[in-house]
């Protein structure tokens, strides 16, 4: 009879220690999911603000005047003169 009663108890502690698990686990997961919300949120958020910064910083850098230019050490390029040559290439051919 007290092995029995010992059982019992035991089934009952076990009983309970897995209900307060499961509850714990749905708890957790409700948890995470908000905090996940939360953070594409953030992540959007500082996807904005780089993007913001980007375009400040293109605005900022296609400014660039001549005497800015002439300051940093920067000339203006001379137009170039190619020359080309007829390539003979075309005339030959190949022998057997």
């Amino acid at each position: 009879m007290h092995a029995e009663r010992v059982v019992f108890w035991f089934e009952c502690v076990l009983l309970c220690a897995g209900v307060v698990a499961y509850g714990y686990f749905i708890v957790m997961s409700v948890v995470h999911v908000v905090l996940r919300q939360e953070l594409m949120v953030s992540i959007q958020d500082t996807k904005t603000e780089v993007s913001d910064l980007e375009a400040q910083y293109l605005a900022k850098s296609s400014t660039l005047t001549l005497d800015q230019a002439n300051k940093l050490g920067l000339v203006e390029l001379k137009p170039v003169a190619y020359v080309t040559v007829p390539s003979e290439g075309g005339h030959l051919t190949r022998r057997p």
